[in-house]
């Protein structure tokens, strides 16, 4: 291994063509393991936030409540007929 022991290397643009082709045989699984993706990454980033708060209030911090915020998009990727 290169890096440190337990880390991978930064994936190359041939690494991402490389997965794009293997999905793209199958549409449905790439849109799957998309959504799959950013759902990982909201849960990441979430539970980063919340170690953060966490770790402030361990030091005395004072740690506001954390906004919320409702967003709400509908979006297929189709046109639609305006008439």
């Amino acid at each position: 291994m290169d890096g440190a022991e337990g880390e991978r290397a930064t994936p190359t643009v041939a690494d991402f063509n490389r997965i794009a082709r293997l999905f793209s045989r199958n549409r449905v699984q790439l849109e799957l393991a998309l959504r799959y993706r950013t759902r990982i990454e909201r849960s990441r980033d979430n539970a980063l936030h919340e170690l953060q708060r966490r770790q402030a209030a361990r030091q005395g911090q004072l740690v506001p409540a954390p906004e919320v915020v409702d967003v709400n998009v509908n979006f297929t990727g189709k046109d639609e007929d305006r008439n």
